[in-house]
């Protein structure tokens, strides 16, 4: 029999926790992630025509590989000014179930991986309706990360 290296298995390491990526990305100097399962991709920013009698948030649609994507700016359900168009801007594409919605952001930041012991729940306080949005904050080193929960936003637009 030839010699047979065992391997001892250390059992006081603790098991890894898993981690989800996360985009990030901008609105105006505050920083903002949404869990990469729900992206589908990220575009340029592009025409987006403008949809008659649309409530203010929807800013239109725009033709995607011949595919009417509505897209939306959710800015103000986090008490930011509203979106304008500049040279950083893109567009998010969410893959909600039924469908897919673009969601217009300042500028696209990096993708981070988080656990869930890197992510602290945020409490709701009475008039804070931004809150109902994020799903927790993270501390990264130089920001403080606000993960949104992007299927909640759709059905508050009510194009999910």
């Amino acid at each position: 029999m030839p010699d047979e290296e065992v391997l001892e298995q250390n059992t006081d390491e603790e098991p890894i926790e898993p981690s989800v990526q996360y985009c990030t990305f901008k609105f105006e100097n505050e920083l903002y992630g949404i869990e990469i399962s729900y992206i589908q991709e990220i575009i340029n920013i592009q025409k987006i025509f403008k949809a008659p009698a649309a409530p203010e948030y929807i800013l239109g649609v725009i033709n995607l590989r011949g595919n009417i994507v509505p897209v939306i700016d959710i800015k103000p359900i986090l008490k930011k000014p509203s979106w304008k168009a500049d040279v950083n801007s893109n567009i998010i594409l969410i893959n909600s179930g039924n469908m897919i919605v673009g969601i217009v952001v300042d500028q696209i930041g990096d993708v981070v991986f988080l656990t869930r012991s890197d992510i602290e729940s945020v409490e709701i306080r009475r008039g804070e309706e931004m809150a109902r949005y994020l799903i927790g904050i993270s501390k990264l080193p130089d920001k403080v990360l606000a993960l949104l929960d992007p299927k909640k936003i759709i059905d508050d637009t009510k194009l999910g």
